[in-house]
C-alpha cells in the first residue's frame, strides 16, 4: 500500500511540476496587430498613485506563448514614427509610458503629473512563437521591422 501511495504521489508530484518547451517550426504562425485610438478622457486616474494615469485595451485575443508589445505613435512627430514601450518624453519631457499584458487585454500606464491632453494612437502586435522562429534576427522592438514581415507575409492588420 505505501509503494502505491508513494507512486500516486510522484505522479501527481511530476505531472503538476513537469513542462515542455515547444522547438517545432510549425504551429500558428501568426502576427496580428490592433491599432486603438485613446481620447484625452480614456484615460483615469490611477487611485493610490501619484501623477499616474491608465486606459485599458481590450480585444487582443492572444494564445498563452505569444508575445506581445505595444507602440505609440508619437504625437510629436510629424513623420509618424512609432515607438515601443516602456518609453520616456512621450507628449513632454519627463513623462513615462508603460504597459502590462494580461491576456485578453492590456493596461497602458502613463506617469506624468498632468494627463494627456490630445488623442494618442497605439499599435499592440500579438506575435506568435513561429512567426518568431522564422524572424530570429528581426529587432521587434522596431515597428517599421515588424511592418515589413506583415507586408512580407501578408498577415493580418486589424
Amino acid at each position: 500500500m505505501k509503494a502505491v501511495i508513494l507512486l500516486l504521489t510522484v505522479g501527481i508530484i511530476l505531472s503538476v511540476t513537469s513542462c515542455s518547451k515547444d522547438t517545432s517550426t510549425s504551429g500558428n504562425a501568426n502576427l496580428n496587430t490592433y491599432t486603438y485610438n485613446v481620447n484625452p478622457n480614456g484615460w483615469s486616474v490611477e487611485a493610490g498613485v501619484q501623477n499616474s494615469f491608465y486606459t485599458t485595451i481590450n480585444g487582443t485575443a492572444t494564445n498563452t506563448n505569444d508575445v506581445v508589445i505595444v507602440y505609440i505613435k508619437l504625437p510629436q512627430d510629424p513623420s509618424g514614427s512609432w515607438r515601443a514601450l516602456p518609453t520616456s518624453n512621450v507628449i513632454k519631457i519627463g513623462d513615462m509610458m508603460s504597459y502590462v499584458f494580461d491576456y485578453g487585454g492590456v493596461l497602458i500606464n502613463y506617469y506624468d503629473s498632468t494627463a494627456i491632453t490630445q488623442s494618442v494612437v497605439f499599435e499592440v502586435a500579438v506575435i506568435s512563437p513561429a512567426i518568431i522562429r522564422q524572424n530570429p534576427n528581426t529587432n521587434w522592438n522596431d515597428y517599421s521591422k515588424v511592418k515589413a514581415i506583415i507586408s512580407n507575409q501578408n498577415i493580418n492588420k486589424n
